[in-house]
C-alpha cells in the first residue's frame, strides 16, 4: 500500500531507532522502485545477487538509523538502547531458541556487512555515491564483503557448467541452478547445520576470500527419492 504504520504511544529509544530504520526503507522505496529489481517480495534471479542487493538496502537503513541517533537521539534514547544491548539483527533474530548458524550469518551479512559497505561508500562520496549504487546494484556478496571490488567493477568469473542431464538420464529432473557466492561458500565451510563438519569462522572467511565465481546444480529422481548436488567453483 506504500504506507508506513506506527502503532502504539509509549515509545522508548529502541522504537524511535527502529522507526528511523524503517523510515529509511520508505524513502529508498519511494525513490528507487525496488519492486522492479527482481528481489522483493521474492528473489527472481540468482540468490547471491539478491543477497547483495538486500545488504545494500539494509545497510543503508542501518547507517541512516545510527546517523539519526547521533544527530537527534537524546541521552535517554541512548540509555534505552544501551540497557537493552539492542542491535539491528535483533529485529530479525529475537528467539531464545537460536536459529541455525547459517541463518544467523546471513542476517549479520544483511545488516552488519551491509552497514560496512554503505559506510565505505559514504566515506568516499557521501550519500550521492550510495544513490549511485541503486543505479548500479552490487552483483555479488563478494562486492559487499569487499567494497573496493564493487568500486572497481569486479564481477564474478564465468564458470563452465557440465550438462548433468546427459550423465544422469531423463528420469532425473533439475530442482535448482543457482550461485552460492563468497558468502554462501563461507557458510558451507563454517556455518553448516552439522556443527561437527564446520571449520572455525575465521578459517571459513579466509578460505572463501578466494572465491572468483561458482554455480551449483541440484537434481532429483522421483522413483528412488535420490538427490544429486554438484558445485563448481573458480
Amino acid at each position: 500500500t506504500d504506507e508506513l504504520f506506527v502503532i502504539g504511544n509509549q515509545f522508548s529509544g529502541i522504537e524511535r531507532l527502529v522507526f528511523a530504520h524503517e523510515y529509511g526503507h520508505a524513502l529508498v522505496d519511494q525513490h528507487f522502485a525496488l519492486e522492479a529489481i527482481g528481489v522483493y517480495p521474492e528473489c527472481l534471479t540468482d540468490t547471491d545477487r539478491c543477497l547483495a542487493i538486500t545488504a545494500l538496502i539494509e545497510g543503508d537503513a542501518t547507517y541512516l538509523m545510527y546517523a539519526w541517533l547521533d544527530a537527534y537521539g537524546t541521552d535517554e534514547d541512548a540509555l534505552d538502547i544501551l540497557e537493552a544491548q539492542y542491535t539491528p539483527t535483533d529485529r530479525v533474530i529475537s528467539s531464545t531458541n537460536l536459529p541455525p548458524l547459517y541463518l544467523v550469518r546471513e542476517t549479520q551479512f544483511r545488516y552488519e556487512d551491509g552497514y560496512n559497505f554503505v559506510q565505505y561508500l559514504i566515506e568516499r562520496g557521501k550519500w550521492q555515491i550510495v544513490d549511485l549504487a541503486y543505479g548500479r546494484f552490487p552483483a555479488t556478496s563478494e562486492q559487499i564483503l569487499h567494497p573496493e571490488k564493487f568500486q572497481a567493477g569486479e564481477t564474478a568469473k564465468p564458470v563452465e557448467t557440465p550438462d548433468l542431464q546427459v550423465v544422469l538420464g531423463d528420469d532425473w529432473r533439475m530442482l535448482a541452478f543457482d550461485t552460492l557466492g563468497e558468502l554462501g561458500t563461507e557458510m558451507i565451510l563454517g556455518y553448516g547445520a552439522n556443527y561437527l563438519a564446520n571449520v572455525d569462522p575465521v578459517t571459513a572467511k579466509e578460505a572463501a576470500k578466494g572465491w572468483g565465481g561458482d554455480n551449483y546444480q541440484m537434481y532429483y529422481k522421483n522413483t528412488t527419492n535420490q538427490k544429486v548436488l554438484v558445485g563448481n567453483w573458480i
